[in-house]
């Protein structure tokens, strides 16, 4: 499909979301007013399998910004905050960018697309809600965060974006370093959710990822206290072992987006210890 389109703009509508009215006109008029924006995307507002308004999400801003894209970059990496039926790209940045890399999985392919894209050129927010983004447990994202497909696929998405991006990203020793601290925060966080469904060959092996994608963790002690408190089924030694690591992990994501976002998860919580 997009090598067959023709025109300036390129959006995307996954078939089970709606756009709002004036979605287009909404975006395009974001980048007649700023020629360097490569990426517009906006807020969604949340349904049901049936059209039911949900609970909203939290947004990435309260109200319309335009963000630089290296400034963009640093922030879209450690989470993608991007609902893709909401994008609208220049075409011209998509073809700089390249197609998506669809050896990366089921998931994830759209996150590393827009990282592509905010290394070259500035990306917009517009707070006004832009589709209608359907949740229900037959979607690829319900499917693939059951499985644990959608985090190996984030894996992949930076593994690949600091391999072939690694000349356009500033300081992209220490951002990578933050990327795969917010990576090693995802796998501690399904670790957790699969131990509280007693599923814990999948909690053990979140809990491997998240060594994986930060090594030093493997110093600390808490983290075999992690693996044997899964093994054991010790509930209260895997959450007291988890929540250390994320206290250890939250240190380099201190004052980013994603940060505040896990800030109240990394911190002590008194009335659990009690």
């Amino acid at each position: 499909c997009l090598a067959t389109a023709r025109g300036r703009y390129i959006e995307w509508l996954d078939s089970d979301d709606m756009y709002q009215p004036d979605a287009l006109a909404a975006r395009r008029a974001v980048m007649d007013q700023h020629p360097n924006v490569g990426l517009v995307y906006g807020a969604c507002e949340i349904i049901d399998e049936t059209g039911r308004r949900l609970p909203d999400w939290p947004m990435p801003f309260a109200e319309d910004t335009i963000q630089r894209g290296h400034e963009a970059f640093g922030e879209l990496v450690l989470a993608n905050t991007i609902t893709t039926s909401t994008v609208l790209a220049l075409r011209e940045c998509h073809e700089q960018a390249g197609l998506f890399a669809t050896d990366i999985g089921p998931s994830s392919t759209d996150w590393e697309l827009w990282l592509r894209i905010a290394l070259r050129a500035d990306v917009a927010y517009t707070a006004r809600p832009i589709a209608r983004y359907r949740q229900h447990p037959h979607s690829i994202s319900a499917a693939t965060s059951t499985t644990g497909e959608r985090l190996r696929c984030d894996i992949r998405v930076i593994r690949r974006i600091f391999a072939m991006e690694r000349a356009r990203i500033p300081d992209a020793e220490a951002l990578h370093r933050r990327a795969r601290a917010a990576l090693g925060v995802k796998a501690l966080l399904r670790s957790g959710d699969a131990f509280t469904l007693d599923r814990r060959g999948a909690a053990l092996t979140a809990a491997c990822q998240s060594f994986r994608a930060v090594p030093s963790l493997l110093r600390h002690a808490q983290s075999w206290g992690a693996l044997l408190s899964i093994l054991l089924g010790l509930e209260s030694a895997q959450y007291r072992c988890s929540k250390y690591l994320l206290e250890h992990l939250y240190e380099p994501l201190h004052g980013t987006r994603y940060g505040m976002r896990i800030q109240k998860l990394a911190q002590p919580n008194p009335e659990w210890e009690e």
